[in-house]
């Protein structure tokens, strides 16, 4: 097994303690952004952020699909009739955390996370279904605070690709 995979296989429980043992510890508030590529299989995402000192939580919605699956019948006068038989619901973003560099306005971090997706359906395409995935790292710069800030980041995946962040945010 190489190296890789055994990170992927323990980063999202990793993540998840970390989030679980800090957050309790740091003073922090809730804000609200809009990202680019933040989530990172999104062009824009919204994103909820624990801004907190040192440790900042975001958890992030990049895309949500919604489709019905029909069929169509002809009978024998020629009468076409449509009829709804189930449909699907699927949502994905990412889960991060991030550690600030200092207290002021002008605050360097680094940051780790995963992507997440979930899914369900009903009628032909029952089912219902979760994953976790694509994990990144990078280095960015958060100016302003909870109350106003924006954020720009340098990522790169776990296949090598690099990709900016950036957004603005806003205290809840």
């Amino acid at each position: 097994m190489n190296a890789m995979m055994r990170v992927q296989q323990w980063a999202p429980g990793l993540l998840v303690t970390l989030c679980s043992v800090q957050a309790p510890l740091a003073r922090a508030e809730w804000t609200a952004n809009v990202g680019y590529h933040n989530p990172v299989d999104a062009t824009i995402g919204l994103n909820l952020l624990y801004f907190g000192k040192p440790w900042a939580f975001e958890v992030g919605l990049g895309w949500i699909d919604a489709s019905t699956d029909k069929t169509t019948t002809t009978d024998k006068n020629s009468s076409t009739k449509t009829k709804t038989t189930g449909g699907s619901v699927a949502a994905a973003g990412d889960v991060d955390v991030k550690y600030l560099f200092g207290t002021s306005k002008f605050r360097p971090y680094v940051q780790a996370g995963v992507g997440i997706g979930i899914g369900a359906g009903a009628g032909s395409s029952a089912g219902l279904g979760a994953s976790a995935g694509g994990l990144f790292a990078g280095i960015g710069l958060m100016l302003g605070n909870p109350g106003f800030y924006g954020y720009g980041a340098y990522n790169s995946d776990k296949y090598g690709n690099t990709f900016a962040q950036g957004g603005l945010g806003v205290s809840l």
